[in-house]
């Protein structure tokens, strides 16, 4: 050990924590900025199954596709539609919220990532792994598309 009481040494967890913020905000950020040139204007798949599903729960209709139909479960994330139905009880329209909502767990995720993969690389003594985990991620549009955009 060099220098310093361990007490000096060791970093609270929320500090640690709180460091890969502002790097994850500017790649989801800019991997949004990226992914959001020539996306549908509609939800695609799963998020527009969800949405209908959420829509028509707080409608009333129950956890149908179409109202009056059979009841199946054809989302494809339960969890995640009963949180849309909450908007949903709101608007008829609150996409915007909802990719407010993705956005910010985007940044969360990709914060997340920095750190497990800045600990774990750092174990081998690899320098600015959380600047090459965050370039990494911002080759992945996909990722953006869907998570920031939850479509």
């Amino acid at each position: 050990m060099s220098g310093g009481s361990a007490l000096e040494q060791r970093q609270t967890w929320l500090q640690r924590l709180s460091e890969p913020w502002p790097l994850a905000l500017a790649v989801t950020l800019v991997g949004s900025a990226v992914a959001y040139v020539g996306r549908p204007t509609d939800g695609i798949d799963d998020a527009k199954i969800t949405h209908v599903f959420a829509h028509n729960i707080a409608a009333g209709f129950g956890y149908v596709y179409n109202p009056g139909g059979e009841r199946v479960e054809g989302s494809t994330s339960l969890l995640w539609t009963l949180l849309n139905v909450i908007p949903f009880s709101v608007s008829d329209h609150p996409e915007g919220f909802l990719a407010l909502l993705c956005f910010a767990l985007t940044v969360a995720t990709v914060a997340f990532g920095i750190r497990i993969g800045e600990t774990l690389l750092g174990q081998w003594g690899l320098v600015g792994a959380d600047v090459r985990i965050a370039a990494a991620l911002c080759c992945s549009l996909p990722y953006f598309f869907f998570g920031a955009y939850g479509r």
